[in-house]
């Protein structure tokens, strides 16, 4: 169990620094996030209609049957998901301690993978763990691609993200899980 610890906590600070490298440094998500030079007038236009903070898709409905029938009668036409805060949190310390809880209990659930399958070479255990970067990419980052219609930017970047990230905390785990 110790092992297990050690490889997790390792692992949540690799992922943690990998997602700095990811967002500040290199330029994997330079285009995630559109630019509007209209972004004044429409954050003013949200809140002035005293919206809580949330996610919107527009156009909608109160009720669940009314959403469907106007999402059917709006096929082809201009739409838009918002993702609403009344207040932009400061990205202060309770935010990156839960980023590293958030990091060590994927890489604690990737180990007890690896663990329970650890026969076979350094790169067999490397593409077990990748095989939770594609859970990840193919569940979660082109579903949403898929259903949810998010930008093909925001899309490919968080792909990107996923893969080069896990594919190096694999290299790690793979590496410490496999010795004597």
């Amino acid at each position: 169990m110790k092992k297990m610890f050690i490889a997790s906590l390792v692992g949540a600070i690799i992922m943690f620094v990998w997602s700095f490298l990811a967002w500040v440094v290199l330029p994997i998500h330079a285009n995630t996030y559109m630019y509007t030079p209209g972004q004044d007038a429409i954050l003013k236009v949200l809140a002035d209609n005293n919206l809580e903070s949330g996610t919107y898709g527009m156009p909608s409905a109160p009720t669940k049957e009314e959403a469907m029938k106007v999402h059917e009668s709006n096929a082809g036409k201009s739409g838009a998901q918002i993702f609403y805060l009344k207040e932009i949190p400061a990205m202060g310390p309770g935010m990156h301690i839960a980023g590293i809880i958030f990091n060590f209990i994927m890489v604690f659930a990737a180990c007890m993978l690896l663990v329970n399958n650890m026969g076979g070479s350094f790169f067999s255990r490397w593409w077990m763990v990748m095989m939770f970067a594609i859970v990840l990419i193919f569940g979660e980052h082109l579903m949403s691609w898929n259903w949810m219609g998010y930008s093909w930017n925001y899309t490919r970047d968080f792909i990107l993200d996923t893969a080069i990230g896990w594919g190096i905390n694999g290299l790690w785990l793979a590496w410490y899980l496999g010795r004597k």
